[in-house]
Formats: C-alpha cells, structure tokens, sequence
C-alpha cells in the first residue's frame, strides 16, 4: 500500500485488494494527547455518516474495519482532490461551475440526512470520474434535529463562519458559508479572508465583517459568492434555496447535473424544514433573551416569569423541580439536567428571585 495523504486524524493509503480493485484506506491515528480526536469516534462517525449519505457526490464507503482498536475505512479511490485540480490551472467558468454544483448537490443530500460537514475545504473533495464528491467526515456531526444547532469549535479555522467564531451555536448555515469560501477559492486561487501575512486579530476582522477583495469574475458568479459570505446567518440561504435560485436552476440543467434534484426531491423538502424549525428556535431564543433581560433589571416577578415560561415548556415539569429544589429534595445539577438547556439561564434566575421573595 502506498501512502496518498495525511491530515490531524487518519493517513490515507492507496491498496489494491484480493479481486485487484484499486482502493483508498484511511487508517485513524491511535490518541497520543488529550487534545487530538478519539479514533474511535472520528472512526464511528465517519463511517455512520457515509453510509446514510451515500450518492454520486459523496464518496462511496465499501468498508468499515474495527480490529483490537484500529480503526480504518476503505473508500474507493479518488484520482485527484479539488486542491490538486486547481494547482493545475486552466481553470474555465464551466469547471467553477461543473465543480461547485457537485458539491451542492451532494452538501444538499448531507444536509437532508441532518448531518453537519464542518470542514469543506478542496482538500476533502475528492475528484472521481470527473465528479467532485465530499469526503473526509471525521469532524462531521448529526443532529437529531436540526431545530437543535451546535457550539462546538471543530473545522479549519480560517473557514470558520462569523457565528462559529463568535461560539455562537450554528447549524447548516456554517456549511453553506465554508461553501462560499470554496467557490471564491476556484474563482481567484485565493482565501477571501486568509493570508500568511494575517495574524489571528485580522484574520477574525475580516471574517466577522465579511470583508474580502471583489472576486474577477462575471456578474452571476460574484452574486452568488456575496449570498454565501453573507455574515449574517439568517440572510445567508440554505442549500435548498441555493438550488432554487433560477441561474442555479439553468446551470444544473446546461451541466445535465438536474437529474439529481428529480431523483432526490426529498433535498429540497429537507433543507425548508430545517430553515422553519430553525426559526422557531430563533425567536423562542430571542423571546427568552427579553424575559431574562427583564428579570435582570427587576421588572419581572417570579409568578411573571412563571406565567411566561408556561407558554413555552411543559412548565409542570420544571415546576416540579424546582418545588423539589426548594424542599431540599433534589440538588440544582440534578434540577437543570430536566430542563433544556436554553431555558436553564431563565430558571437560575427565577430560584434567585424566588429566594429574593
């Protein structure tokens, strides 16, 4: 076997197997810190995520093998990455476009399946046939829901989105802008925001602000990369309002690439729940925002608050801990573990009024 590539978590070998097929095997690198990726883990959800998103755009999973805690998945073989391609040059308005449509088609089918990339760069797409496909899903993560968004620090941190960098929580927004970086990328050879010559201050003004050098490129491409640098998460659109977008429409079709979308109209379907789900969250989370505020500057009572809170949560619930809580009957840990994590700030605050009381 030969060694093909090596990233923070596995190595990637090309193999020949016993019916001479030519493959790639990633072996995950045993933990030596506290800080590196359990194998196991990265080894678990890589493969889980391959198999549910498995399509002409995402790179084929042929195995997944768990021996006295060595981990690998073979994969088929990919001739070249995004990366390498554009270090060859030639690159045409029809490559920028061929390419990225097949990554959104198969960010689209990734993001129906309710998993999360977090780490689309051209180094983990991978070129097979001539078709880009997504790879590398060691750091991906699956919500159960995509009402539910995440806060964890994972990916290229050049790429991070502005809420990522702000540990704010992000959902498949974040993806769509590392996308966004990816098309700006083959378009001009160049990151939109980072340079060697950058330190880390102004590297985070840039992305935070959203500033980057106007891509040379024509009209329908330079639109299309400013809606997906778009620093504001809410105003950035999903992959299915991407697809939706009528010069994406007719680039599908002129690519013969809208067969996918006819085959898989669930991608499109999937993306409009999350975005409606996901704005529900967003103004409960506002709404719960206002009470604390309130609560805060003491214009609100503890039968206020409890008024208010009922008309979000099963409140019978909360209301039985915290009567619990206040008969010495359970611990405060014991309390918050009942209650959903973006309602906990709230009912701190209401135990303190009560004691206040």
């Amino acid at each position: 076997k030969d060694k093909i590539g090596e990233g923070r978590q596995s190595i990637v070998y090309k193999a020949i197997t016993i019916d001479d097929e030519q493959v790639a095997i990633k072996e995950f690198k045993k933990k030596t810190t506290k800080n590196q990726f359990d194998p196991q883990s990265c080894w678990n959800a890589e493969q889980h995520n391959l198999k549910k998103c498995q399509c002409d755009f995402v790179i084929q999973l042929l195995d997944a093998i768990n021996q006295k805690g060595n981990y690998w998945i073979v994969m088929e073989l990919a001739e070249i990455t995004l990366s390498e391609e554009l270090e060859i040059g030639d690159i045409t308005d029809d490559f920028i476009w061929k390419r990225f449509l097949q990554i959104l088609l198969g960010l689209a089918k990734v993001h129906q399946q309710n998993i999360l990339h977090r780490d689309l760069k051209p180094e983990n797409i991978f070129i097979v046939n001539d078709v880009a496909k997504l790879a590398d899903f060691g750091v991906s993560k699956q919500q159960s829901n995509f009402t539910q968004r995440t806060k964890t620090m994972i990916g290229t941190v050049c790429n991070f989105s502005p809420e990522k960098l702000k540990c704010q929580q992000y959902s498949n927004k974040s993806d769509v802008w590392e996308l966004g970086i990816l098309l700006y990328i083959m378009i001009t050879g160049e990151h939109p925001f980072y340079s060697k010559n950058y330190d880390t201050v102004l590297l985070n003004k840039l992305i935070l602000e959203g500033k980057f050098k106007e891509p040379n490129c024509n009209q329908e491409l330079s639109q299309l990369v400013h809606q997906l640098l778009h620093v504001n998460c809410q105003e950035r659109p999903n992959v299915c309002q991407i697809i939706q977008l009528p010069v994406v429409q007719e680039k599908l079709k002129k690519y013969n690439l809208f067969y996918f979308v006819e085959q898989n109209p669930e991608i499109l379907t999937a993306s409009n729940f999350c975005e409606d789900c996901e704005q529900d969250r967003l103004k409960i989370a506002s709404y719960i925002e206002k009470i604390n505020d309130r609560i805060t500057n003491e214009t609100l009572s503890y039968d206020e608050v409890e008024s208010l809170m009922s008309t979000l949560i099963n409140w019978e619930t909360v209301k039985s801990q915290l009567q619990n809580y206040y008969a010495k009957k359970c611990s405060i840990i014991q309390m918050m573990e009942q209650i959903p994590k973006e309602y906990q700030q709230t009912v701190q605050s209401m135990i303190q009024l009560k004691k206040n009381e």
